[in-house]
C-alpha cells in the first residue's frame, strides 16, 4: 500500500488540488491538516513555514523505525552507539526500537518536494499532557532530537481503532522549534537543558 500511494501522490496530488477538494480538518502553525478518507490524512505544508521540514522529518523518523523491526540487535546497537538514553540500559533500547514504529501513527508517503505527507488517520485525542519519563518517549527524544513540548501535548496523540495511542505529530525536533519565528521564547515550555 505504501508505494502505491507514494507513486500516486507524486504523480496525481498537488497541495492546491487537497485544499480545494478535501476537509480541512486541523490547522497548525506550519501545516493545514485535510481528510482524504476514513483512514488517510494529507499534511499541507503552509507557505513560508517549516511544513516541508517537518514532513520530512515525520517520513525519517517513521521509516528509521519501521526499518528497526527488521534489523538484528548488533545493528540496531550499531545504530544507537552514539545517543545516551539516561537510565535505559542497551539491551532497553534495542527492544524499544523493535516495537517503537507501534507507537508512532503510519506514514505512507511523502511528495517529492516535500510539502504534502499522508499519514494514518486517528480519531480521539488524549487529554492531558504525556509522561516524558516513558521509555519510548526517551528514545524518540533522545534518537532522533524530537522536540518536547510536541511529544508531551495530549492533543498530539489520538487513538486508533483498536484503542492504542499513537503520536500524530512527529515532525518538530529541537532545531525547527528553536528556529520557528511564531513560537517566540521556548521557555515557556520549562523544558530541561541536556
Amino acid at each position: 500500500m505504501r508505494e502505491k500511494l507514494s507513486e500516486f501522490i507524486a504523480n496525481n496530488l498537488d497541495a492546491e488540488f487537497i485544499m480545494d477538494n478535501f476537509d480541512l480538518i486541523n490547522s497548525g502553525s506550519s501545516r493545514d491538516v485535510y481528510a482524504i478518507s476514513k483512514s488517510i490524512v494529507a499534511k499541507v505544508a503552509k507557505e513560508d513555514s517549516n511544513g516541508q521540514r517537518q514532513n520530512l522529518k515525520e517520513y525519517q523518523v517513521f521509516e528509521q523505525c519501521f526499518s528497526y523491526q527488521d534489523m538484528s540487535d548488533d545493528d540496531i546497537k550499531n545504530d544507537l552507539s552514539h545517543i545516551r538514553f539516561g537510565n535505559l540500559y542497551e539491551d532497553d533500547a534495542v527492544r524499544i526500537a523493535k516495537g517503537i514504529v507501534n507507537s508512532l501513527a503510519i506514514v505512507y508517503a511523502i511528495s517529492p518536494n516535500n510539502d504534502i505527507l499522508l499519514m494514518e488517520r486517528l480519531e480521539g485525542i488524549v487529554r492531558g499532557n504525556i509522561d516524558l519519563e516513558e521509555p519510548s518517549l526517551i528514545f524518540l527524544k533522545q534518537r532522533f532530537s524530537l522536540f518536547e513540548g510536541d511529544l508531551q501535548a495530549g492533543e498530539n496523540w489520538m487513538y486508533n481503532v483498536d484503542g492504542d495511542t499513537k503520536i500524530v505529530d512527529y515532525g518538530c525536533d529541537d532545531d525547527i522549534a528553536e528556529n520557528h519565528t511564531e513560537w517566540g521564547n521556548l521557555d515557556k515550555y520549562d523544558l530541561d537543558d541536556e
